[in-house]
C-alpha cells in the first residue's frame, strides 16, 4: 500500500433525483415536507445555534485568558460536541429527503402510511413513527401468516395486506434510520427492513435494504439483494423495456462496483458489460438523458480494465468517456466539468501505472485546476476531490523521487482532510488516515525514521478507532498500516518489531480472507512476502522458504483464474524465491525461479512494455549476477546485462529504479574485465 491511488466510481450508488431549497423537500417538482418543520431539526438547530454561541464565548475567554488550560480544555468539548450536531443535522437532511423519495415509490393504501404520510409532511416525523407501532404491526404480520395457511380461499387478500405491512415496515425503517435517539438505530432499521422482507419481498424493499447496506459498506450483505432486486428488474425490463430498462442499469452498474470489490473480476466485466449495451441503447434513442451514464459505466470499466493490467482497453474506456463528459461540459459545465475532472484523476492513474510520467502530470494538473475552481465556489462539496487528487499527484512525485513535490501535496492533502474531518469525522477520517499513511512512506523513503513513526501511529491509531465501530470495512486498512510499519522497522533492523508487525497484519489478514478469500486473499500473500523478505534477511531459510512458497501458491491460483492481473504477482515471488536459493546455494532452483520469472516478464513486458520492461530490467539484472556470483557463465551474465541495459533504457531519466539497475548492470559488465563504457554503448547501437 506504498502508492495508494484514488479513483472516482460514477454511480456506483444510484443517486436520488430530490433536491432541496430552503427546507423544501422536492420529489420530481413537487414539494413533499419541508424538514425545517420537525421537533427534531428544531431542537438539533438550536442545539447548534447555542454551542456555536457557547463555542464563540468561549473563544473570547481564551483570547482574554490564553494560559487558562480549563477553557482550552472547554473549548475542545464543545467543538466535538457541535460538530456532532452538525453530523446529524446533515445526515437527518439526507434521510428525510430519502424517505420522502420512499413515500412516493411506494402505494400508500393502509390508514397507518396515510397517517405516517400527513405527520411525514408535516414536519411530526416522532408522530408518523408512533403511528407505525412495530409491535402490533408484528402482531398483525404473524397474524396474516398464519391465516394464509390456513386459509387459502383468503390468500389473494392476505397477500395484498400482507404488501401493506411490508410498505409499513419499510417506512418504519426509513424514518428508523434518521431516529437519532435510538441507541441501536442501525440495528433496528436492520430488524425493520428483515420485518418489510419477511412480510413481501418487493421491488422497493429488496433494493431500498439493498442501497441501505451498501451505504452502510456491508458490501457482502448487499450483494444477495442486489441480485433479488436485479431478478426483479429483469422481469420488469422484458414486460416493460421503456421504463424499466434505465433501473436495470443502475442494478447492474452498483452489481459491477460490488464485483469489483471482491476481486471478482468476471463477475464485474461481466455486470458493467450488459449495464453498457443497455445504457448504448438507450442513449442511441435519447442522448441527452443517456449520455451520461453510458459515460459512467465506462469510467468503471475503465478502472476494471486497469485492474487487470489490460492497459489499452482501459484507455479506450476512460477516452471515451472523457469525450462524451467533454462534449456534454461545452453546454452544462456547472453539471458536467466535475465528471470531465474525476475521468482525468482516473487517466492519470493508469498513465501513473505504466509509467508515463508526463501524461500522467498532464492530467492531474487538468484534473486539479478543475478542482479548485470547484472547490472555491462549493468548498463542501469538491475539497475531497481536491484532496484525492493531491493525493495522486504525491504518488506521482514521490515515484520519480521529487522528494519536495510529494511532500507538498501530501501535506496540501492532508490539511484540506484534517480541516473536512473537523466537521464529519465518519466520512473524512479514513482519508486523514490514508494521506497519513503515504506520509509516512515518504519519510521512511528519506530515512527520516521519527517523521514516518508518527505519522504511521497516528494512521493505525485511527485506523483501529474506525474499526472497532467498523470491522467490515477498516479490518483491512489496520492490517495495510501494520504491514507498513513492519516494512520501516525492518529498514531500522528491528527485527522483533517489524516481525510483530507483520504477524498482527498477517493475522487480521487470514480472518479476513477466511470468510471472503476472494477479496483478501491477495493481501494475505503480500504479508507473506514481507514476512519472507525478513525471514531471509535474518538467514531463517526455512520460514523464508515457507513464506515464499505460501504466497506463490496463493498467487498462481489466482493467476489461473485472472493470468492478466496476477501473473505479475507470481514473477515477483518467484525473483524473491530465486534469490533466496542463490543465498543457500540451491544453484538448480534458484536458476529455474529466475528463468520463469524473466519469461512471465518479457511476455508481460510484449504486451504492455510501460508497465513491465523496469520489472524486466529487475529480473534480468538479477540473472546477470546470478551468472556472475553463483553459476559463472560469462556469455550468460552478459546477455542478461545487456538485456537490463535495453530494458531499463526508456526510464532512466524517470524511474530511479532504473537508474539503479542499469548501474548494476554495467558494474557486472565491469566485473567481467570489459569496458563499461564500450559495451553500453554497443547495447544502444544494437537496440
Amino acid at each position: 500500500m506504498a502508492d495508494t491511488h484514488l479513483d472516482n466510481v460514477h454511480n456506483a450508488i444510484v443517486g436520488s433525483t430530490v433536491t432541496t431549497e430552503g427546507g423544501d423537500v422536492l420529489v420530481n417538482g413537487h414539494k413533499v415536507t419541508n424538514y425545517f418543520y420537525s421537533a427534531q431539526y428544531q431542537d438539533l438547530k438550536t442545539q447548534a445555534d447555542e454551542l456555536q454561541e457557547h463555542f464563540e464565548k468561549t473563544l473570547a475567554k481564551i483570547a482574554k485568558y490564553p494560559d487558562d488550560e480549563d477553557f482550552k480544555a472547554d473549548l475542545l468539548k464543545l467543538s466535538g460536541t457541535r460538530n456532532e450536531i452538525r453530523k446529524k443535522l446533515e445526515e437527518l437532511k439526507q434521510e428525510v429527503i430519502r424517505l420522502a423519495e420512499t413515500f412516493t415509490k411506494i402505494p400508500i393504501n393502509s390508514d397507518r402510511l396515510k397517517l405516517a404520510r400527513q405527520h411525514f409532511e408535516a414536519g411530526n416525523f416522532s408522530a408518523a413513527r408512533a403511528i407505525l407501532d412495530a409491535e402490533q404491526m408484528g402482531i398483525e404480520l404473524d397474524d396474516l401468516l398464519q391465516r394464509e395457511e390456513h386459509l387459502q380461499q383468503q390468500q389473494a387478500q392476505v397477500q395484498a395486506l400482507r404488501m401493506d405491512k411490508a410498505n409499513e415496515f419499510l417506512i418504519l425503517a426509513r424514518l428508523t434510520a434518521l431516529n437519532f435517539d435510538v441507541p441501536d438505530r442501525f440495528d433496528k432499521t436492520i430488524e425493520y427492513f428483515e420485518q418489510s422482507l419477511k412480510a413481501a419481498h418487493t421491488l422497493e424493499n429488496t433494493f431500498e435494504y439493498a442501497y441501505f447496506l451498501h451505504t452502510h459498506n456491508q458490501f457482502n450483505a448487499a450483494l444477495p439483494w442486489y441480485d433479488e432486486a436485479l431478478h426483479i428488474r429483469r422481469r420488469l425490463a422484458d414486460a416493460n423495456p421503456d421504463t424499466y430498462l434505465p433501473d436495470l442499469a443502475a442494478t447492474l452498474n452498483n452489481l459491477g462496483y460490488l464485483y469489483r470489490n471482491r476481486h471478482d473480476i468476471a463477475a464485474a466485466q461481466a455486470a458493467y458489460d450488459e449495464a453498457l449495451d443497455i445504457r448504448r441503447r438507450l442513449a442511441a434513442a435519447n442522448p441527452e438523458t443517456y449520455l451520461p451514464d453510458v459515460a459512467g459505466t465506462l469510467n468503471n470499466l475503465g478502472i476494471l480494465y486497469r485492474d487487470r493490467n489490460d492497459v489499452a482497453a482501459a484507455q479506450a474506456a476512460y477516452d471515451e468517456a472523457l469525450g462524451i463528459y467533454r462534449r456534454l461540459a461545452g453546454t452544462n459545465p456547472e453539471a458536467y466539468l466535475p465528471n470531465v475532472a474525476m475521468t482525468l484523476n482516473n487517466l492519470g492513474n493508469l498513465y501513473h501505472k505504466r509509467n508515463d510520467f508526463t501524461a500522467a502530470q498532464v492530467a492531474y494538473d487538468e484534473a486539479l485546476q478543475i478542482r479548485r475552481r470547484l472547490a472555491a465556489a462549493n468548498p463542501e462539496t469538491y475539497l475531497p476531490d481536491v484532496a484525492m487528487t493531491l493525493i495522486n499527484l504525491g504518488n506521482l512525485y514521490h515515484n520519480q523521487n521529487d522528494v519536495a513535490a510529494a511532500q507538498a501535496a501530501y501535506d496540501e492533502a492532508l490539511g484540506i482532510c484534517r480541516r473536512l474531518a473537523d466537521t464529519n469525522p465518519d466520512t473524512y477520517l479514513p482519508d486523514v488516515a490514508l494521506t497519513l499513511n503515504n506520509l509516512a512512506v515518504l519519510y521512511s523513503h528519506r530515512n527520516d525514521v521519527a517523521a514516518a513513526q508518527a505519522a504511521y501511529d497516528e494512521a493505525l491509531h485511527i485506523r483501529r478507532r474506525l474499526a472497532a465501530a467498523n470491522p467490515e470495512t477498516y479490518l483491512l486498512d489496520v492490517a495495510g498500516t501494520l504491514n507498513n510499519l513492519g516494512n520501516l522497522y525492518h529498514n531500522q533492523n528491528d527485527v522483533a518489531a517489524a516481525q510483530a508487525a507483520y504477524d498482527e497484519a498477517l493475522q487480521i489478514r487470514r480472518r479476513l480472507a477466511a470468510a471472503n478469500p476472494e477479496t483478501y486473499l491477495l493481501d494475505v500473500a503480500g504479508t507473506l512476502n514481507n514476512l519472507g523478505i525478513l525471514y531471509r534477511d535474518r538467514n531463517d531459510v526455512a520460514a523464508a522458504q515457507a513464506a515464499y512458497d505460501e504466497a506463490l501458491a496463493i498467487y498462481r491460483r489466482l493467476a489461473g483464474a485472472n493470468p492478466d492481473t496476477y501473473l505479475p504477482d507470481v514473477a515477483m515471488t518467484l525473483n524473491n524465491l530465486a534469490m533466496l536459493s542463490s543465498d543457500r546455494n540451491d544453484v538448480a532452483a534458484a536458476q529455474a525461479a529466475y528463468d520463469e520469472a524473466l519469461a512471465i516478464y518479457r511476455r508481460l513486458a510484449g504486451a504492455n512494455p510501460d508497465t513491465y520492461l523496469p520489472d524486466l530490467a529487475m529480473t534480468a539484472v538479477n540473472l546477470s549476477i546470478f551468472y556472475l556470483k553463483s553459476l559463472p557463465d560469462q556469455d550468460k551474465s552478459l546477455a542478461h546485462a545487456g538485456e537490463a541495459l535495453t530494458a531499463a533504457g526508456p526510464f532512466v531519466e524517470v524511474l530511479p529504479a532504473c537508474q539503479e539497475y542499469a548501474r548494476a548492470a554495467l558494474q557486472v559488465v565491469e566485473a567481467w574485465g570489459i569496458d563499461a563504457e564500450a559495451f553500453f554503448e554497443e547495447t544502444l547501437k544494437d537496440y
